[in-house]
């Protein structure tokens, strides 16, 4: 499995309003994350929760409780949501990413996806599950079988 496909979620509360650019910058500077941020969400009163990909990087975050933006340290916390990780053994070799992609938008949002070749060729995602996402999903293609990543 690829080492891209573990996640975790941050919870902070900026003292004053900033760009989200800013907030992205700073946290990539922090962790080392260019391009391993999934997601940034803002709600009312400067609250943000920020995902995070990789497995150094969920690390890296799990082990510590700051990171700097300008000069100012802000603390954060993990939280659980409901981005998940999933994997599905695909049944044969006509499957593309689009087409697992189109059947599992019904179940939520997709952030990241791919097919990865190994023996069996496995498809791993990073959505954010909008309803219950069941154990086996019944297509044209043949079942497919979801499990945890």
């Amino acid at each position: 499995m690829s080492d891209k496909y573990k996640v975790v979620c941050m919870h902070f509360v900026v003292p004053s309003p900033i760009s989200p650019y800013r907030i992205i910058d700073s946290i990539a500077k922090s962790f080392d994350a260019q391009g391993n941020i999934v997601s940034l969400k803002a709600f009312p009163e400067d609250n943000y929760i920020c995902t995070l990909c990789t497995k150094p990087i969920v690390a890296e975050v799990l082990s510590d409780d700051s990171f700097l933006i300008g000069n100012k340290y802000i603390e954060y916390r993990i939280i659980d949501t409901n981005m998940v990780c999933i994997k599905i053994e695909i049944p044969y070799y006509g499957i593309l990413t689009d087409d697992i992609n189109r059947i599992l938008r019904a179940y939520g949002t997709i952030f990241m996806s791919e097919i990865l070749s190994t023996n069996a060729r496995m498809y791993y995602a990073i959505m954010e599950i909008k309803r219950d996402l069941p154990r086996k999903i019944k297509c044209r293609m043949g079942d497919l079988f979801i499990s945890p990543a």
